[in-house]
């Protein structure tokens, strides 16, 4: 019996541990995109009891139920039965549990209770003060969340019996996106689960709320909350390793619950609040610099000066003259290549010399040339005339 109980207390100082682990691990705050979706509500204050059948959508068309709504006046009390359902587990670990809405023709949906299975099988028993609605049943990772997700599994459908007694109205709402509650930095298992897999569903969904509110960071916009959760969640521990009654651990879980989703309520709100202003004042400072600038003077232009002024038209180039091609020089020396010399002409020689005794004889005079007779120019002795 002591190790048992020192078991189940291990087991539960695990869960708490991993369940505080999330908030140190690196996560991201930013939602996912929602969805729109539209069903058929009805007006039950016209209608008084009426029988309304649930169809599975495609994520599990196996799925049916049937509900009754009966008016009371102020209020209106459903009684919902299912069956065909599968684990919640199915569409990812973060999912524990389905829930019933009631949606109305402005797109409001109100939590009416948690459908616990059993083989399969389900009821709700719920009381609205609501009396245009439409139902639907989600997956979700606990009991007490605010806005139903995009897991619809079951819609309701009216049949002829039913068409003759109720208004039809479309009603348009809103479903948070997937992958809101999951997070790629934690692991899932081992924060809702632990070790112990017998632990009630309650306190599965107790450490899974705990989780789900750090990925929101509700431990910097909502400290306070969260922390008074983490709390509870380690009394309801303790409780269930105590091997109290069931019932004690389930209220102790579900308190968790509650706590854990107004913190991250409180934490989404106040997230998108202070995005909202942040995009104020990013729009605003854009604004007056754009005035700021518009009212700025304009510098004055700048006259250019005589001198400065660029001329109208480019002075012309002047023209290059033309240059002779130098003639190339000769090669320089080189004693491997040396200039022949040109040949030497042989020079003529006359016939030898006589020598004589008797002296050489004159040279014949040649007889003068008469002078050049002057050529006298011709005169043309024309007549001229004068003017009188």
């Amino acid at each position: 019996m002591k190790l048992a109980s020192t078991f189940l207390v291990a087991t539960g100082i695990l869960g708490m541990l991993a369940a505080s682990a999330l908030g140190q691990a690196p996560r991201s705050a930013s939602p996912a995109k929602s969805v729109s979706r539209t069903t058929k509500a009805v007006n039950y204050r016209r209608a008084g009891a009426a029988k309304v059948d649930f169809q599975g959508t495609e994520l599990m068309q196996q799925a049916s139920g049937e509900a009754r709504v009966q008016n009371k006046g102020s209020r209106t009390e459903i009684d919902a039965k299912f069956l065909g359902l599968d684990e919640a587990t199915k569409f990812g670990l973060e999912y524990l549990t389905y829930v019933l809405w009631a949606v109305s023709p402005g797109g409001r949906a109100v939590n009416l209770g948690e459908v616990v299975l059993k083989n399969g099988a389900g009821e709700v028993k719920a009381i609205s003060d609501m009396q245009t609605f439409g139902m639907i049943v989600t997956a979700e990772p606990y009991f007490s969340v605010t806005q139903p997700g995009n897991t619809v599994v079951l819609e309701n459908v009216f049949g002829p019996a039913t068409l003759g007694k109720v208004e039809n109205i479309d009603a348009s709402y809103e479903l948070l996106g997937r992958g809101i509650y999951s997070s790629s930095n934690t692991k899932i298992e081992n924060a809702i689960f632990g070790i112990d897999r017998k632990t009630p569903l309650e306190l599965f969904e107790a450490r899974n709320s705990l989780r789900i509110a750090h990925i929101a960071l509700a431990d910097k916009y909502a400290a306070s909350t969260l922390a008074k959760a983490e709390q509870q969640l380690k009394n309801a521990e303790d409780i269930y390793a105590r091997k109290s009654d069931k019932k004690s651990v389930i209220a102790a879980a579900r308190e968790v619950v509650e706590t854990a989703e107004e913190a991250r309520v409180m934490a989404v709100k106040q997230k998108a609040e202070e995005d909202a202003n942040a995009k104020i004042a990013a729009d605003k400072r854009a604004a007056e610099d754009r005035e700021a600038r518009a009212r700025a003077p304009k510098p004055p232009k700048l006259k250019l000066s005589a001198c400065s002024r660029k001329p109208s038209k480019p002075p012309p180039k002047p023209r290059a003259r033309k240059r002779k091609p130098k003639k190339p020089a000769p090669p320089p020396y080189s004693s491997s290549k040396l200039r022949k010399p040109p040949p030497i002409k042989p020079q003529k020689t006359g016939p030898p010399l006589k020598l004589s005794s008797a002296p050489p004889k004159p040279k014949p005079k040649k007889p003068a040339r008469p002078p050049r007779k002057q050529k006298l120019k011709k005169r043309s002795f024309a007549p001229s005339f004068s003017r009188s």
